[in-house]
This record gives structure tokens, sequence and C-alpha cells, in this order.
């Protein structure tokens, strides 16, 4: 099995880490929130919400040409879908349902819609409904990028190893990418080549330096951390989630992955620990 990948190996993808975040203002860490975020109304694609992004893509929909509206509810489901990834919020793809919803009234076959309802039947566990979805999708056009990678994704969750391999593998062959690469590492880190995943989110990283949305790079920096967590890197474990931060400061996942880390670190048995239990 190829992803068409390079071996980068530890200290490569540490320094890669770095690299990808030396151009960023250096920012101090953000603690977690300790109160509960504002809950927002259920199916409500204009919900109010104290995100610039989301309020700007809202003010365009409702002044959107009829033959733009579809796209523009697509924009909204995006910008809360970024909301929920960044700051853990599922509650809110209710809300990017409720997008997908409003652009399919308009176009029913709009696929750039079809996709953003495949991303809400994932995070609301309906797998075989999304494999049905993502399968619809490649039929139209084989070459879909995005629905190989919704049928990697539900196939994965369905249990179906080889067949979410072999999408991954057919995201990377029509477009290498970040979510190609980080899809493809993942596949490889499951298969327990973590070398090889290293490698692939190493060129996941890379592939995400031109985007202006930091959040993907944020996320893979965090992925390839939690595989050093993984082998017990504790030090490498810190650098991605670090690295991971300074891209996105106050980054909920990397927050979180870090609270995890410190709690592996702490269970971890020390020499002292094990002599005296002898």
């Amino acid at each position: 099995m190829s992803y068409h990948r390079p071996f980068y190996g530890t200290v490569a993808l540490l320094a890669l880490l770095c690299v990808a975040c030396s151009d960023l203002t250096a920012k101090t860490e953000q603690p977690a929130p300790e109160t509960a975020q504002p809950k927002v109304a259920d199916g409500d694609c204009f919900a109010a919400i104290d995100d610039a992004e989301v309020t700007q893509a809202q003010r365009k929909a409702q002044v959107a040409a009829d033959r733009e509206r579809a796209a523009a509810w697509v924009a909204v489901g995006h910008a809360f879908v970024r909301v929920a990834r960044t700051q853990i919020r599922p509650e809110l793809y209710r809300n990017v349902e409720a997008c997908a919803t409003r652009a399919l009234a308009v176009a029913p076959s709009d696929v750039d819609a079809l996709h953003l309802r495949g991303m809400v039947m994932m995070d609301a566990h309906q797998f075989a409904d999304a494999r049905a979805l993502a399968q619809q999708l490649i039929e139209r056009d084989a070459d879909d990028v995005a629905a190989w990678g919704l049928l990697s994704d539900a196939s994965l969750e369905l249990g179906a190893i080889a067949d979410a391999t072999t999408a991954a593998q057919r995201m990377v062959d029509l477009k290498p990418s970040l979510l190609s690469y980080g899809r493809a590492a993942h596949m490889r880190f499951l298969a327990g080549d973590t070398a090889g995943a290293l490698g692939l989110y190493s060129l996941a990283i890379a592939s995400g330096r031109p985007l202006k949305d930091r959040e993907p790079s944020a996320w893979m920096m965090v992925e390839a951390a939690l595989v050093f967590l993984h082998k017990g890197d504790y030090a490498g474990a810190e650098a991605g989630f670090d690295a991971a931060l300074r891209e996105v400061p106050g980054y909920e996942p990397a927050l979180a992955a870090k609270r995890q880390a410190a709690r592996a670190r702490a269970d971890k048995p020390t020499s002292d620990s094990i002599k005296a239990s002898l």
C-alpha cells in the first residue's frame, strides 16, 4: 500500500512543527473556558453566535442573489463547522444541518451542500447513511475528492478497514493535500506503522501552510502529536500540542490533548516507583 510518502521520522517532524509556526507571533496559551458556552437555537442557520466569520457569512446569505443562495447557506454551515471543531461544540452541528437543509431546498443536487450534509451525518453517527451518500456522489463524479474522504471516514467507522484504506488512497491519488494525507496518516497509524503515519502527517502539515484557515493545520499537528504520545514520547507530544496552539490560540482540541498527555505522564510508573513495588 503506497501513499506516495517519504520517511520523515521523529526529529524531522518536530522540526516541521516548529517551522510551520515560525512566522507566527507567539501568544500565551489560553486556558479552557470555565463557563459553559451559550446555547444556540436548534436548527437555526441564523443563530446569533459570538464569531465574526459566522456573522459575516450570515449577513452575506441574507442578501445573496437567488443563483448564489445555496452557496451562501453552505458558507454559513462551514463557518459553524469551524467553530464546532475549534471549540469542541458538537451541538453546533444542528445549525450546520439547518444550513445544509436550506441549501438543498434551493438546489437539491448541489454537491457542496451534499458534502455538508455528509459531515452532519458523520457527527450524528449516521455512518451507513454517510457511506451511501458518498457512494452516490462518487457515482456522479468519480473524481469527487471530498466524497472519497466521506467514504473513507464512514467505512472506517463501520469497520470496513480495507474500504476505508482504498478510499484514502484514492484521495491521495486524486489530490495530495492536507485532508488526503491526514486520512492516509490515520490509516497507517491504525495499521501499526507509526513511522509511516508521522511521515504522512508531516506532508499534511506542509500542505496546510498556504491555507488561510489555520485550523486544519492545527488539527493535523494535534493528530501527529497524539502519535508521539502513543509512543510514550511526551516531549514530542508536548511540542506538537504547543505548535497547534500557536497556529490557533486557545485551540480546544490541543488543550484537551495536553490534559490527556499530562494525565498519561502522571500515571506513568517511574523507576523509583517500580523498585518500590518489587
